[in-house]
């Protein structure tokens, strides 16, 4: 993780610590474009707590966890149903509506082991973001 050291406001003696690489715009800062949302790097997969605690059968408390994967984009760690979400709006807002249709109907065409129609738009959704589509021929 990167630290920086923010400059202290006028009467204050401490150097703030902030985050730089994991700050999330906030809805007030802006909306994400999808060249922001491409993703940098592989996926993580994490086991998070979630705040339960279950009984071992030897007796012992142990904290409950669930796997969740996260995407590393260029403005932030997403958690992978956050971020279909966020490229929604993002191809919405862009008018990236055709693009994003004819990117399904090739997936579906030509990708056949995806099942259902929420595996094929998310995959068409990462294609989109990644610029994939390039090399086909749509």
């Amino acid at each position: 993780m990167f630290f920086y050291y923010d400059e202290p406001a006028e009467g204050a003696s401490d150097l703030t610590i902030c985050s730089g690489l994991n700050e999330k715009k906030t809805s007030m800062q802006g909306e994400y474009t999808i060249a922001e949302l491409r993703q940098v790097g592989p996926l993580e997969f994490r086991a998070v707590p979630t705040g339960n605690y279950i009984l071992t059968r030897n007796g012992k408390r142990k904290r409950e966890t669930v796997g969740k994967e996260f995407i590393n984009t260029q403005v932030g760690k997403f958690e992978l149903r956050e971020w279909y979400s966020y490229m929604e709006e993002a191809v919405r807002r862009e008018g990236a509506e055709w693009l994003l249709n004819a990117i399904i109907e090739h997936v579906s065409a030509h990708c056949f082991w995806f099942h259902s129609k929420k595996e094929i738009r998310n995959y068409a959704l990462g294609c989109l973001s990644s610029g994939a589509y390039h090399s086909w021929k749509l």
